[in-house]
């Protein structure tokens, strides 16, 4: 189990919160499945007046070859928010690839909705550079670009177009607990991991 606390959350590019949250997660994996559990709960009132809670489960099932990983999978999530009466929950399809040679990987992640938002896609490429520092500390970064369909933005954004969604740009540096000091920097969940 793991616990963030972050400045905020943003998620395949959209501020859900500008506020303070804490983000636990857990997960068990083998044999190249693995089911992760992932929250976030703002801290406190956003600019816009909300306070998201959102929760959300994955099944994954990882297919690695030398170089090139296949991870179809399936994510519910739940979303609400106690200072109004909105809330939603649905399921996506997911599919992560990459393609790794030594410290650089490339990937490729694609979610399509099919229950409430039934069609609505997301698409991201990028890649991601990580690497040892020495042998307790990794570094890395990652840039990606993404993409959207009408029926995606229409639902997460009103904006009835598809359209390219965002660039990002992301490093991070951790050492093990038992140092104790472990750091890491993302403007939100990391969507090209399960967990």
């Amino acid at each position: 189990m793991e616990i963030a606390l972050s400045s905020g959350h943003a998620d395949r590019g959209i501020v859900i919160s500008d506020r303070p949250v804490v983000q636990p997660v857990t997960w068990v994996s083998g044999k190249g499945v693995s089911f992760s559990v992932w929250g976030s709960l703002t801290l406190g009132e956003t600019t816009d007046g909300s306070r998201p809670q959102i929760l959300e489960m994955e099944l994954t099932r990882e297919h690695q070859g030398r170089h090139l990983t296949v991870g179809p999978a399936v994510r519910m999530f739940f979303y609400r928010d106690p200072l109004s009466i909105d809330s939603s929950r649905s399921i996506e399809g997911w599919l992560y690839v990459s393609y790794s040679v030594g410290p650089l990987r490339l990937f490729t992640n694609h979610s399509v909705d099919v229950l409430a938002y039934r069609g609505a896609y997301f698409g991201e490429a990028g890649f991601a550079l990580e690497r040892r520092d020495s042998e307790r500390i990794k570094v890395g970064g990652s840039w990606g670009i993404a993409w959207a369909s009408s029926r995606f933005n229409h639902a997460y954004v009103g904006i009835d177009k598809s359209a390219l969604a965002s660039t990002s740009v992301r490093t991070s540096s951790s050492a093990p607990p038992s140092t104790a000091r472990c750091a890491r920097t993302w403007p939100g969940r990391p969507t090209s991991s399960s967990g």
